[in-house]
């Protein structure tokens, strides 16, 4: 195989999870999943979104989360606006329960759902680091298409246990637009 790329040692490759041992139907390799796959499978993946289709111009969404005590968050985010559009992600801000309480959907259908963490549509926040900011352009000229924009595939934050967290999504395109907003997470006790 000399000259046909890096060896196993030599490349980085990203963790996998294998199934249990399951071999593939064509060429009876090992199967393998991504460790997010794996953690649907397990039950501990979380999903939570939400959509307006009514966001004025410097109007914004924000899903809004305390992380319980003994646990961090490993967690992706991910947003869309018909224009242009800041996405922040927010640590340490407080926030007003005047927000809608939602609870996270688990990717598994099986185990259902559960307070895996207390979260809030569009509570009022206040302070706060902001650890992330990312501008989607949204286009220009008649046939812009809006954006879309989210963690780098394969890249996940990492919480602090007990710690308050936001995601903010701020359409700055000059007028209304339809904007979502998107979190998946799991969490890992802390020893």
């Amino acid at each position: 195989m000399a000259g046909r790329g890096k060896s196993i040692k030599e490349a980085k490759l990203e963790p996998i999870y294998i199934a249990e041992a399951y071999h593939e139907d064509v060429y009876g390799g090992l199967r393998a999943i991504l460790e997010a796959h794996h953690k649907i499978h397990e039950g501990d993946l979380w999903n939570l979104e939400m959509y307006s289709g009514s966001v004025s111009d410097n109007g914004s969404i924000i899903l809004a989360g305390i992380m319980p005590a003994g646990y961090e968050q490993h967690f992706t985010i991910a947003g869309a606006c018909g224009g242009d559009a800041t996405l922040e992600l927010i640590e340490g801000c407080d926030f007003s329960a005047s927000g809608t309480a939602v609870l996270p959907h688990n990717m598994n259908r099986r185990v259902g759902d559960s307070g895996a963490m207390d979260c809030y549509e569009n509570p009022t926040i206040t302070g706060g680091t902001v650890l992330q900011k990312m501008f989607l352009p949204g286009g220009s000229g008649p046939r812009a298409g809006g954006s879309h924009i989210g963690t780098r595939e394969g890249l996940e934050w990492v919480t602090n246990p007990g710690e308050s967290y936001a995601v903010r999504l701020t359409n700055v395109s000059g007028g209304g637009q339809d904007c979502w907003l998107g979190i998946n997470f799991y969490h890992e006790a802390v020893t």
